[in-house]
């Protein structure tokens, strides 16, 4: 059993691997061409870059670490090998789950972000990751406390008190 529901498996299990269709994979970089990042428009789209280092997405990764770092009292740094391959310090070993379903749903949620302004014209505005990702977070939370026998719902209480 897993805390991810499937589709956002599927999506961990793509974006672990790096298999996700970010520019860079589609088309041949060049400096002004279409392999900028939709998100700011200033640095080529590659994984790390989308999911790490833009500045849409920097704002997000430190609500991220205020979360984490209230419920485990650890302050994480959002690195490739923490966010993507899931390399957790011995420290928070006893939250992987909640690591694991925050980075997920914090990729997921940046992802959509960037399909929305790359292929429906939305503009992104700021706050508007961060809203995206509470409200995905919500529901998730609400969707395990229907199931009376979810072994994530202490974990997913944990979540509950520290968001905003």
């Amino acid at each position: 059993m897993s805390i991810l529901p499937n589709s956002l498996g599927t999506f961990n299990y793509r974006s672990v691997w790096k298999i996700l269709p970010v520019t860079t994979k589609l088309f041949t970089p060049t400096p002004d061409g279409p392999t900028l990042c939709v998100l700011c428009q200033k640095q080529q789209e590659t994984f790390e870059h989308l999911f790490l280092q833009c500045a849409a997405v920097i704002p997000i990764w430190t609500y991220i670490s205020d979360i984490i770092k209230r419920i485990t009292g650890a302050q994480l740094k959002p690195t490739s090998e923490l966010c993507i391959q899931f390399n957790f310090p011995q420290q928070v070993a006893q939250h992987t789950d909640l690591l694991v379903l925050l980075y997920t749903m914090t990729r997921h949620t940046i992802w959509k972000a960037r399909n929305a302004v790359r292929f429906d014209g939305h503009t992104l505005n700021p706050g508007g990751i961060r809203k995206m990702l509470n409200k995905a977070l919500k529901y998730r939370i609400a969707n395990e406390k229907r199931k009376n026998t979810s072994p994530y719902q202490e974990t997913l209480n944990k979540l509950s008190d520290t968001m905003d």
